[in-house]
């Protein structure tokens, strides 16, 4: 039995109970959704012929760690999804776990990286390390500079003046205390130091939200048509001046657009989607669709959804991307 085999034989509710097992004792609000969206992307893809791929099975074993038994699928990790698919699935005569826990353990194995292909980009484009991400945040400043603040201005911020001096307290303690003992220690040398970490704090926590920020007015912006671009920038440029901001992405993944706002609610009301960020107050949220299926009136009805119990201020824009297909895209970013 392939992977491919084994996924198209259960359902994900099958799956489910196996998934939240295996990690047991961790936080797994909001586990479920991107599990749910990586099995049903998986099972739309063609596999791979055998033929083409070099390693041709996947070994399922029992290993131990630390007296405690786990289930193993291997290789599986790094593969590409429409190889791994193809493979044939070689269980040991040990393993005594039923299809569904089989399938749960492949499938933590192939979303090692992420669980949809744009989450497998960002992933490696953190491995890419400061080049990249410093060109993206000269770009982001480039582009945004009318709205994006100096650093004198983010500096009022409480969230951002709380920050850096809860890092400063910590940065107090750990070197005051390592050099209590070097009585010769000489003062203005600990205060060089002081004031060197404290522009490294700033700069770290300046550019971590100028990132933050401009990647997802970026995503709004750019990418397709059907917004007015001035008015969106001016809307959003509030989020730089923010206390707190959480972003969030979901992408329908249910190979019908007739299907696709019930995918995005299950999601959000069965799985949990929402359940692992902050909900602030206000929010802005961006529906995406190709100009083959444009976004019904009934759809639009999501930001009741994703807003619910939420009193602040919500905006909603609806853009035309023809990389969607079939498929709904929603960004939101929730921010007080």
């Amino acid at each position: 039995m392939t992977l491919k085999e084994l996924l198209d034989s259960l359902t994900f509710d099958e799956i489910a109970p196996y998934i939240l097992d295996r990690y047991k004792n961790c936080d797994v609000r909001g586990l479920l959704a991107p599990y749910k969206q990586h099995f049903d992307y998986l099972r739309s893809l063609a596999p791979t012929d055998p033929k083409l791929i070099e390693r041709k099975e996947a070994r399922v074993s029992l290993y131990k760690e630390s007296e405690k038994t786990h289930l193993d699928a291997f290789p599986l990790e790094g593969d590409l999804w429409e190889d791994s698919l193809s493979k044939e699935l070689v269980i040991d005569d040990e393993v005594k776990a039923s299809n569904a826990e089989i399938a749960a353990c492949c499938l933590w194995h192939t979303s090692f990286y992420g669980y949809l292909p744009y989450q497998c980009e960002e992933t490696f484009d953190e491995f890419d390390g400061v080049n990249k991400k410093s060109s993206s945040l000269s770009s982001y400043k480039e582009k945004y500079s009318d709205i994006i603040p100096s650093k004198r201005e983010m500096a009022t911020i409480a969230s951002f003046h709380k920050e850096i001096r809860n890092e400063m307290k910590y940065y107090r303690h750990r070197r005051w205390t390592k050099q209590n003992s070097r009585d010769d220690t000489c003062m203005s040398y600990k205060k060089r130091c002081w004031r060197k970490w404290k522009r490294r704090m700033i700069n770290s926590e300046y550019y971590k939200r100028i990132s933050w920020c401009s990647s997802f007015i970026d995503s709004i912006t750019e990418c397709g048509y059907g917004m007015e671009k001035k008015l969106a920038l001016q809307e959003l440029s509030i989020l730089y001046h923010s206390n707190h901001v959480s972003i969030k992405r979901l992408d329908s993944i249910a190979s019908n657009a007739a299907k696709h706002f019930d995918y995005l609610k299950e999601l959000i009301e069965k799985y949990g989607a929402l359940d692992n960020i902050s909900r602030n107050a206000n929010s802005f949220i961006c529906l995406s669709v190709s100009s083959t299926h444009p976004v019904a009136d009934v759809e639009k009805q999501i930001i009741g959804i994703l807003t619910k119990g939420l009193l602040g201020k919500h905006r909603l824009y609806v853009k035309t991307d023809e990389s969607c297909g079939n498929e709904m895209k929603i960004e939101m970013v929730f921010y007080e």
